[in-house]
């Protein structure tokens, strides 16, 4: 995913949080429940906002309680929203700029031999598929 995502407001971000921590369909109602911080009031507008800006869709409709009420699921995952805004404040064009935010990414994580082999086999992989490669 190339595309640049909107920038979510706190709220929007609070809420999105909870749906990618919990990873299965939630009702409004349960949003609250999960962060103290948001009301049934704020998540009913942020919801409306998040199915306009196509980060939520509908899964279903289910019982809450003895009401029918829609299940909501993300359609993006946090690590595309953060590369998509990551990639935003990066200058175009600088493989610099990338190589610097991987690293400290790396420095912050504190990454163990398993973290650094995967992204050995990763690279390796990009490497490989790179177009216009020479074969040696």
């Amino acid at each position: 995913m190339n595309e640049t995502l909107s920038k979510l407001s706190n709220k929007e971000l609070a809420t999105m949080k909870v749906f990618w921590q919990v990873e299965q369909p939630m009702v409004a109602s349960e949003i609250p429940k999960q962060d103290s911080k948001l009301n049934i009031n704020t998540v009913n507008v942020v919801i409306r906002n998040l199915l306009k800006k196509k980060y939520i869709q509908v899964n279903s409709i289910v019982y809450s309680g003895t009401v029918l009420t829609r299940s909501y699921e993300p359609t993006i995952s946090a690590e595309q929203y953060a590369r998509s805004q990551i990639m935003e404040l990066l200058p175009k064009n600088k493989s610099t700029s990338t190589t610097n935010v991987v690293a400290a990414m790396l420095k912050n994580e504190n990454p163990n031999m398993e973290v650094i082999e995967k992204l050995e086999s990763m690279l390796l992989e990009y490497k490989e598929n790179l177009p216009g490669k020479k074969e040696v």
